[in-house]
């Protein structure tokens, strides 16, 4: 609701308000994961079997910075290898 609310308010300025939200990333933050070893269990809930890695977050938010991307707006866009469809 906070990047539908923002989207509204900043409209009237042209400013486009979006959301990434990231699922598993391949990051340091998940050293605790591998050390107990259940990264694999963590693959096993995406489409690939696979992490996120970081630089396929940062291609998403690219890609919505595009002027080509400006009917998008007040969006949640998931960056999560189909995480939270298909868990």
């Amino acid at each position: 609701m906070m990047t539908k609310s923002a989207a509204l308010e900043m409209s009237v300025h042209g400013i486009r308000v979006l959301a990434v939200a990231p699922g598993a990333v391949d990051t340091p933050i998940i050293q605790g994961y591998k050390d107990q070893g259940m990264v694999d269990q963590m693959k096993s809930k995406v489409m690939g079997n696979k992490l996120t890695l970081p630089e396929q977050v940062a291609d998403t938010v690219y890609l919505l910075s595009l002027p080509e991307a400006s009917a998008i707006n007040g969006s949640v866009v998931m960056a999560d290898e189909g995480y939270a469809s298909f868990k």
